[in-house]
């Protein structure tokens, strides 16, 4: 090889000395680099500080510049430099400022052997082999290290319980070998692990089996150790076979393939199958709890710090701990609200025109019966007694029946007491009553709310009974309570007694004693008699009829009733303004919601904000802010929208409600208010026409609905909920498809996700399409090997070569020989996994070269 070269650039002993000596001996670097590469060789250039550096050719004129650049773009594999400083004027100035990216080294320019002194550790990943060089010089960032000890070291050292060191699978002792599948083991690198093969040749069976010595929470989507395969209760042979994992730490266990995953066992690696990828992946959007999000807020949880998760295992648990007692206040403001819709709703009912006309003509009904009423007074008798003297039997016997009916009338009298009495004392119990029900009621809630109190307390030394108490006085309603009872017993007593008779009684026996005086009379006087009565019960019907305000079906209580609806605007206006402040009190609740969202999802957006390629990459934006859910469905499901009003007509209905939603800032209470006065106004005012009819909002609402319902359903602001918001390139995830949300979930465990154990990833590409896991999960990979140990079973070259994977574990089965699964390891670099990846991922070389060659036509550029 030095003998070509020698020939080639001319550095023959003859040559030399033709030209005049070694002082004037040169070579051009084009020319010198052009046959050392083309014998295989890499060319090394001096940089920096040392001497004969390229640094040497002046930056003074540009076209100085542009041969430095042109050098070194175009002939120079690796930049030796002879000062660590060195180092970092190329990486944070000359690199970035020219888009020039080279390995570089620092070497120790010792010209003896006997004496040596080095400057640097230099330490290069990969096979100590001249292949395993220019596999570096590819990858000079990731590959190359400066410095005492390569951060990866130090990391497995300072983490051994976070690396895998290795696997062996056994088949058991009592097993006769009739199916051969595992034996030996796989040591596995600390880097990124790629694990390839054909189809079917077992490497879904290492990721299943890492999952399950790693005790995965997605045991349920195991692809080869499910029960329709190897754990097949008939055909399969889970239960021969047995595996043990070892980890950096010297902890070792062992399981069989066979073995369930108790639920009291750690998690000590994240695994992802293939079918949980797409199951979650595919799952319809708005799903509460959908295992899509459920898996984003894993990660996002594994931002925050420990010293702010409080004892909770997971961010739904983190979020309900800071928002219980805010939820507990809304449910109480709702308990409020509901009096109120319920107390509008009678009034509104009330205001209706309908009633004011009823009342109107019920009015005029009472008042034809009363002018009716007036014409049926029973024509005026003479007193017999008048001008004319009475016998002394008959002048006793009206004395006497004059006596029987002042009598009578003090019985009335007495009657009309004891029902008030009674009427007072049934109010008065059920009052007292309610209110006692009420009181014990409140100490119910007491006793919870102390109890719930009690947990927080005595984490801070703390008693709850010396933090709150209250005093119950329930000794004197009970004492009104049954004082009304003996009340209402008594009057009943005195009223339908028997012996002695009661007020019932007598006034029986008195109008049965005034019948027989009567009947003594002579006629003149029992017509005379015969008239007062009727005169009586006629006077007595006019005033049934008239009534009074307190008696709703009479003339004064009808005319009363017409008086206070001219009040009910007012009233209703007052409960109006009562629900918005409801409301208002619910918002600030909610907002107070949405702010825990915004502290908890708060560091995962500053790493995202920090993070060069989480911000520029894949464009994460995350968000806590009040939204709104449902709103229009809901509002249209309790009306009938083929009853007249704003909201007639499906779509016309739809698109009104739509307009009132796009015209409100949810974050703002202000703004909130204007929606709820916008949309209680159109319910009450036909906004279709110009006229701006009223409308009531019974006549619009579907049957089994109630007003009641609708104002709970706008003033209870169930429809604006605090949640975070994650678009991905300015998308929601609601609008993300399949494929945009596996890379979503990918990226996030490889990018965003802090937890440094183990991730094993079953052929993350199913769903995505080459340019997208170029485009994007690369770089996501690369990140993730940097900061913990994984594994990636797959068919996609992109994410074994160009991820530059650590270590290729290539599957293989020999279904001849009992379906023997065999797992080989190596380098990139190495020849054999070399082959391995191409023959796997590329379909052979030459498949490989004829897409390659295909690919420069369409390149080439048309004459």
């Amino acid at each position: 090889m030095w003998t070509t070269l020698q020939g080639s650039l001319g550095l023959t002993p003859a040559a030399i000395q033709q030209k005049g000596g070694d002082d004037k001996i040169y070579v051009p670097i084009e020319k010198g680099a052009k046959i050392a590469r083309s014998l295989g060789g890499v060319v090394s250039i001096h940089a920096g500080r040392k001497s004969n550096s390229i640094e040497n050719i002046s930056n003074r004129e540009q076209f100085q510049q542009r041969i430095k650049y042109d050098i070194t773009k175009q002939w120079v594999d690796l930049m030796e430099v002879g000062q660590l400083r060195d180092i970092c004027d190329h990486l944070e100035i000359i690199f970035p400022h020219t888009g020039l990216d080279k390995p570089i080294l620092v070497c120790s320019d010792n010209h003896n052997i006997r004496d040596y002194i080095v400057k640097a550790p230099l330490w290069l990943r990969a096979d100590p082999t001249f292949r395993g060089l220019l596999m570096a010089i590819r990858e000079p960032r990731d590959r190359v290290f400066i410095g005492t000890r390569p951060p990866e070291m130090i990391r497995v050292e300072q983490n051994p319980t976070k690396y895998i060191r290795r696997i062996d699978f056994r088949r058991r002792a009592s097993v006769t070998p009739t199916q051969y599948w595992f034996s030996g083991g796989v040591c596995f690198s600390t880097g990124l692990v790629a694990i390839v093969g054909n189809k079917g040749s077992g490497k879904s069976a290492l990721a299943d089996t890492l999952g399950l010595l790693g005790a995965t929470k997605n045991s349920e989507f195991y692809s080869f150790l499910s029960e329709k395969r190897f754990r097949h209760p008939v055909s399969g042979y889970a239960a021969d076979f047995e595996a043990t994992i070892e980890w950096y730490s010297d902890e070792k266990w062992t399981k069989g393939l066979n073995d369930a995953i108790r639920p009291e066992e750690i998690e000590r690696l994240r695994y992802l199958p293939q079918d949980h990828v797409e199951t979650i992946c595919n799952e319809l959007v708005g799903q509460d709890g959908e295992g899509f999000e459920q898996e984003l807020k894993s990660v996002i949880f594994s931002h925050v710090p420990e010293t702010q998760r409080l004892g909770n295992s997971t961010l739904d648990e983190l979020v309900r701990f800071h928002t219980v007692e805010k939820q507990k206040r809304i449910d109480s403001l709702m308990k409020q609200l509901r009096e109120l819709s319920r107390s509008r709703a009678v009034l509104e009912s009330q205001a209706d025109p309908v009633v004011k006309k009823e009342l109107e003509e019920k009015i005029k009904r009472r008042q034809v019966e009363l002018e009716a009423h007036d014409k049926l007074r029973p024509e005026e008798r003479p007193d017999p007694r008048a001008g004319s003297g009475d016998s002394a039997g008959d002048a006793s016997l009206l004395r006497a029946l004059a006596a029987a009916e002042s009598g009578k009338e003090s019985l009335d009298e007495k009657l009309v007491e004891a029902n008030e009495r009674l009427r007072v004392a049934e109010r008065r119990y059920a009052v007292a009553k309610r209110l006692i029900e009420r009181l014990a009621n409140f100490q119910d809630e007491f006793d919870v709310f102390r109890e719930a109190l009690a947990e927080d307390a005595m984490e801070l030394g703390l008693r709850a009974e010396d933090l709150v108490s209250f005093t119950v006085e329930i000794a004197e309603p009970q004492r009104i309570r049954d004082a009304e009872v003996m009340i209402i017993e008594t009057t009943q007593k005195n009223l339908d007694a028997e012996e002695p008779p009661g007020l019932h009684g007598e006034i029986a026996s008195a109008e049965a004693h005034i019948a027989e005086l009567t009947m003594r009379l002579d006629a003149p006087n029992r017509v005379y008699q015969a008239y007062l009565q009727e005169l009586a019960d006629w006077g007595e019907r006019r005033a049934a009829i008239e009534g009074t305000e307190d008696l709703p079906d009479s003339l004064n209580g009808l005319k009363a009733a017409l008086a206070a609806l001219g009040e009910l605007p007012e009233r209703i206006s007052q409960l109006r303004k009562a629900q918005a402040e409801i409301a208002r009190k619910i918002h600030e609740e909610k907002a107070a919601q949405a702010a825990v969202y915004r502290t908890l999802y708060g560091p995962v957006q500053a790493f995202i904000d920090s993070h060069e390629l989480a911000k520029g990459k894949l464009k994460l934006e995350f968000r806590a802010e009040l939204t709104e859910e449902g709103f229009s469905e809901r509002l249209l499901g309790l009306l009938a929208l083929n009853r007249r009003g704003t909201f007639m007509g499906i779509d016309e209905g739809r698109a009104k409600a739509e307009s009132f939603i796009r015209a409100t800032r949810w974050e703002d209470a202000q703004s909130v208010g204007v929606f709820l006065e916008t949309v209680d106004t159109a319910l009450h005012v036909d906004q279709r026409e110009s006229s701006k009819t009223p409308v009531q909002l019974r006549d619009q609402l579907s049957k089994g609905q109630t007003p009641e319902d609708v104002f709970n359903l706008i003033y209870g602001l169930e429809y604006i909920r605090p949640r975070y918001i994650l678009r991905w390139e300015g998308k929601d995830l609601s609008m993300l498809s399949p494929g945009e949300r596996g890379t979503l979930l990918l990226a996030f465990y490889l990018l965003i996700d802090k937890s440094d154990m183990p991730l094993v990833i079953d052929q993350p590409e199913g769903n995505l399409d080459n340019h997208t896991v170029a485009k994007v999960l690369v770089d996501c990979i690369k990140e993730a090997r940097r900061k913990r140990q994984v594994f990636i079973v797959t068919h996609n070259p992109n994410l074994a070569v160009v991820c530059d994977a650590d270590q290729i574990v290539h599957a293989s089965m020999d279904k001849e020989s009992g379906n023997a699964i065999t797992y080989t390891c190596g380098s990139l670099e190495n020849p054999a996994m070399s082959n391995y990846v191409t023959d796997v991922l590329e379909g052979t070389r030459w498949a490989f070269d004829v897409r390659g060659a295909k690919y420069r036509v369409g390149e080439k550029t048309e004459p």
